[in-house]
This record gives C-alpha cells, sequence and structure tokens, in this order.
C-alpha cells in the first residue's frame, strides 16, 4: 500500500468512530444516572411555565465539548422572574407572534441542574423530538444535565 494513503485511511477511520455526544439526566440527590439521549445536533431546549411570571419560557443551549451554553431564551410576557435589562451584548427581539427573544447569551452554564416542578410540565427538546420530563417520571426531581463525549 502506497505511504501517502495510510494518513487517510487512519483520519477515515478516526472520523467513523466519533459519535455524537450524549445528553445525560442525572438525579443530584441520589447520584444515579436517569436517562441518556444522543445529542446529534448539538442543542437542545427546555420549555416550561414559568411558576412566577405565569407564562411559558423557552431556554436554549448548545453544546461546545462537555460544556452547556445558553445562547437564547424566549419570553411570553415580562415579569417578576425574567429578564428586564440586558447587557451590552445581548440582543431582545419581537418575534411575529409577540414573544421576546433575548439572543446572544452565551454563558456556560455548569452545572446545568432543573428542578423539575410539581404544578407545571417541563420539555425538553432534542433533535425534534419533545419529552415530557414529568411523564418520565421525573416531577419532583432536581435534575442535573450533562455531557457526555
Amino acid at each position: 500500500m502506497p505511504k501517502v494513503f495510510f494518513p487517510v485511511i487512519l483520519l477515515f477511520l478516526f472520523a467513523c468512530e466519533q459519535q455524537n455526544p450524549e445528553l445525560e439526566l442525572w438525579d443530584t440527590k441520589s447520584g444515579e444516572l436517569l436517562y441518556s439521549f444522543p445529542l446529534k445536533n448539538r442543542t437542545f431546549s427546555l420549555s416550561f411555565f414559568h411558576s412566577v411570571n405565569k407564562s411559558d419560557v423557552e431556554e436554549f443551549y448548545t453544546v461546545k465539548g462537555d460544556e452547556i451554553i445558553l445562547t437564547s431564551c424566549l419570553y411570553s410576557s415580562f415579569g417578576a422572574g425574567v429578564a428586564d435589562e440586558l447587557p451590552e451584548n445581548q440582543k431582545l427581539t419581537i418575534t411575529s407572534d409577540g414573544k421576546m427573544l433575548i439572543e446572544n447569551i452565551n454563558m456556560k452554564i455548569n452545572p446545568l441542574i432543573y428542578s423539575v416542578s410539581v404544578a407545571y410540565d417541563h420539555f425538553l427538546h432534542i433533535d425534534g423530538e419533545i419529552r415530557n420530563l414529568t411523564e418520565l417520571g421525573l416531577k419532583n426531581h432536581s435534575v442535573e444535565f450533562r455531557i457526555q463525549e
């Protein structure tokens, strides 16, 4: 085999072995791994009904290595518990359906922990699918989201 092809074959084999990261959900009290989902697009979001503001919120995340980064938030209304002032680098736009989108947040969240409400459902949006965290049995659980490469 010619020497030129050897590095190309190694690079191809290495690329084929690369897998998508997994988004893992861990119980913060027991330390138990609860669920693991493939993360093909390296993005996901979490949506919920804000218990203080009494409106829908969706938070959008991207994954870089093993870091989870909050990139944007979509709010249905202003009020207690949601941002009312933005740093210079962030941008607020009103969507066509009247919601408020804050972009350019780019904040590393470590650890990312959600307390799944007993009153309202939380939803994980990942790779075109929506998973209800309450229906997964996580109501009243504190869940840490981790990335496994």
